[in-house]
């Protein structure tokens, strides 16, 4: 069976994003369908328009490179890599940001998902709710452990909430990755959905150490910060305030390994960028992997690198990042023992690096944290084989 996946765009450096898009086509390879992912960065008609008139602008007035453009620049060669070897792609809209009819004819089935798809700031909605299919249109539309990463009627217009549901109604399995959402779809449609694991947790460790063999860090800074070291702690930290790396500043100190942390520092300036671009080149994907494989733990306020350091079983302190999506984290915090490594950055800002130790010698009965993974990924696995009749 061909089918074609939606889900956020994969062009914008998120690990995690591209993570769960590789691990979502190979357990569907591994039941027989043939997946192909849409890559397409899509734009709404305004966000178009303004994108030709910036470069319009630009070749008539020459500007600075701005600091989003420099970002994009540090992480093109890491996305095209990973995507490249591990995920099979196919662009649904075309430049126009018109679906294209051809790519739609060719499926056999559409699956929405994983990741924020629902979450309004981050995607175009109608699209992500298969808009572009005709209501009559027989296909099965399935949406696996898709996430609104908040209640959407804090986000949704009584627009969107009518698109929402005259859309949701067409689909023939409703799969979310949050359990707050079963009782948002519910309560807000009338529709029943199942719980479906983040892709990410259907794999073992093994396959992520295909993909990342090896302990040596590629990137020369990871390597210098690991000082050669077996063991060695990892933070990876997206949204670090000081009081983070201050917090993580005093674990280092304290510890009798070595620290290696992501991201890397990014330029402050598009002048420093310019100065030396390969002072500022980021970690590839493997390399981060490695370091949820082999840290002896981890403090993270990444759902992703949450979620990998369960699949390594990995003591782990996860702060939860309200702006991104705290559902996420409160699916995961109601696993056995699980619930004293989800913390506030306000704990962190009041307790230091003590706190962070006290959290991270928390227990974790890991024997029952994979009996409750286990039974959720043969229940996920499932769900798409039924769903899709594969």
């Amino acid at each position: 069976m061909r089918v074609l996946i939606r889900t956020l765009p994969l062009d914008r450096g998120n690990y995690g994003g591209m993570l769960q898009a590789f691990a979502l086509q190979t357990v569907m390879k591994q039941l027989g369908a043939s997946p192909r992912t849409d890559a397409t960065c899509w734009r709404t008609p305004q966000q178009l328009a303004k994108h030709h008139a910036r470069r319009v602008k630009s070749r008539l007035q020459p500007r600075p490179q701005m600091m989003v453009e420099v970002s994009r620049a540090r992480y093109r060669p890491v996305v095209s890599r990973f995507l490249n070897e591990h995920v099979d792609l196919v662009s649904l809209y075309d430049g126009l940001s018109r679906p294209r009819r051809s790519v739609i004819e060719d499926a056999q089935a559409f699956v929405v998902g994983s990741d924020q798809v629902w979450r309004k700031p981050y995607s175009q909605l109608g699209s992500f709710y298969l808009d572009f299919l005709d209501a009559a249109d027989a296909r099965p539309r399935v949406a696996y452990a898709a996430s609104f990463g908040t209640d959407p009627r804090a986000e949704y217009s009584a627009a969107d909430l009518a698109l929402a549901g005259r859309q949701l109604r067409l689909f023939d399995a409703i799969g979310v990755r949050e359990t707050a959402a079963v009782e948002q779809i519910a309560a807000t449609w009338g529709l029943e959905a199942a719980h479906n694991l983040d892709p990410v947790m259907l794999l073992d460790p093994a396959d992520y150490a295909a993909l990342a063999p090896g302990r040596a860090f590629e990137h020369p800074e990871l390597e210098r910060q690991r000082e050669g070291a077996a063991v060695f702690d990892y933070a990876y930290v997206l949204d670090g305030s000081p009081a983070i790396a201050q917090a993580l500043d005093g674990l280092a100190a304290a510890s009798s390994v070595p620290s290696v942390r992501l991201p890397l520092p990014a330029p402050r300036s598009v002048e420093e960028y310019r100065r030396d671009p390969a002072a500022y080149s980021v970690a590839h994907v493997t390399d981060w992997l490695r370091g949820f494989a082999h840290g002896r733990r981890v403090v993270t306020d990444s759902f992703h690198g949450t979620v990998l350091s369960l699949v390594h079983r990995r003591p782990f302190v996860a702060i939860v990042n309200w702006s991104r999506g705290a559902d996420r984290f409160a699916s995961l915090a109601q696993l056995p023992s699980l619930a004293p490594h989800f913390v506030e950055l306000d704990q962190v800002a009041e307790g230091g690096a003590e706190f962070l130790e006290s959290r991270l010698s928390q227990p974790i009965d890991w024997d029952a944290v994979g009996r409750e993974v286990d039974a959720a990924r043969a229940g996920s696995i499932a769900f798409l084989r039924e769903s899709l009749s594969l």
